[in-house]
Order: structure tokens, then C-alpha cells, then sequence
């Protein structure tokens, strides 16, 4: 009886079929929500992607700008050496700036975030229901408010990659300044004290 070949297809299939989740391991504590970290994904992935014959690799790797707009074009490579067979998926993602964040850093940030949302749509790993946008609470999202709301979330996000006291000082300040609601400009005062007492600032 001859030997069945293996297949790029048949080893993903036996992959998925074999992992079930990935735990949220990490926290933001400014936002509130659970999260899986880069690293805790890659390493699940890995084994199971291993243990089935498979590699993971980044083909090439380009940052485009399109006005202000800047957008990382890269190419995905599942490998299986037993077949020799190769799959290339192109992805791309969205580089984006912040306070504290320049284009180096966001750069490095949507590398890691794309390989863990990548490796996650490979394996069909359910995240969650709480963390899918189609499942998501909009019941008191108001278009005409949009700006707004993307304006405090934009300081809340600064305020949590803030690495130096300097750096919150001058966050603190633009919050004091930004056309923001008051009940807004409530929380992010409290996220701003807590993450200025992380960083060794006032008591």
C-alpha cells in the first residue's frame, strides 16, 4: 500500500485541530482589557506549527506613505520542508504615530502586532468574543462625537507608552488643554496620576 504524502494543507489542518486558545496573559491596566502579548502568541504558534512540519517566516517588508498616512506592505511565508510546498500571504498593515511613538517605534509596534494577528488568522484561534467587533457594545456611539472620543482615547493610549515622567508632564498638559468632555477629562486625570506614580513621579 503506498504511503499517503503529507501536504502544506493536511499539516495547517492538524495544526488547527490541535490548538484550542491562547491565554490573555497580559493586562492594560489604563484601559482595562486583557490581552495575549506578541510573545505568548509566537510561542504557542511555533510549537504547534513545529510539531506539524510547518515554518513561519517574514518575506519582504516595505513601509509605504500615502499623505500623512503610512501603511507596512509584508509577505507572510508558511514553509512545509517535507513536501517542499510554500504559501505567501501579503499583508498590510497600518503604522501608527503617537505621542511618545515615532515612526521607528510604530513601525516595530505593527511588525509584532501583525505577525500575532496573522498567526492567529492561520490557526483559527478564537480570542473571544468581548474582544470582536461585531459583538462589541455600540448601543451609545454617537458619529458627531467621533472626534472627540478618538481624541481621549489618543491620550489614554499615550499615557500608557509613556516611558519618563517628562513625557507624562507633557501629556498631562495637553489634557489639561484638549477640547475633551469633562467626564473624559476625569478619567484620563486618573490614568495620568497612576501611570506618573509608576514612573516614580509624584506621591
Amino acid at each position: 500500500m503506498t504511503e499517503e504524502k503529507n501536504s502544506i494543507a493536511k499539516a495547517l489542518l492538524r495544526a488547527q485541530q490541535e490548538i484550542v486558545g491562547v491565554d490573555k496573559e497580559s493586562r492594560n491596566q489604563f484601559q482595562q482589557y486583557d490581552y495575549t502579548s506578541c510573545e505568548v502568541m509566537l510561542r504557542a504558534c511555533r510549537a504547534v506549527l513545529h510539531k506539524n512540519g510547518l515554518m513561519v517566516r517574514r518575506g519582504d517588508c516595505d513601509l509605504h506613505q500615502t499623505g500623512n498616512d503610512y501603511h507596512a506592505h509584508m509577505k507572510f511565508i508558511l514553509m512545509h520542508p517535507e513536501s517542499g510546498e510554500v504559501f505567501d500571504d501579503l499583508v498590510v498593515w497600518p503604522v501608527i504615530q503617537a505621542k511618545g511613538k515615532p515612526l521607528d517605534k510604530a513601525f516595530a509596534a505593527t511588525l509584532s502586532t501583525s505577525l500575532n494577528y496573522w498567526l492567529r488568522d492561520l490557526l483559527q484561534i478564537p480570542r473571544g468574543l468581548d474582544e470582536e467587533v461585531d459583538q462589541r457594545d455600540d448601543s451609545r456611539y454617537d458619529p458627531n462625537r467621533k472626534k472627540t472620543i478618538s481624541s481621549a482615547g489618543h491620550y489614554m493610549l499615550a499615557l500608557s507608552e509613556a516611558t519618563t515622567i517628562e513625557q507624562c508632564y507633557e501629556i498631562g498638559e495637553q489634557i489639561r488643554n484638549a477640547r475633551i468632555l469633562d467626564a473624559e477629562r476625569k478619567e484620563l486625570r486618573k490614568a495620568y496620576t497612576a501611570r506618573l506614580r509608576q514612573l516614580g513621579g509624584e506621591k
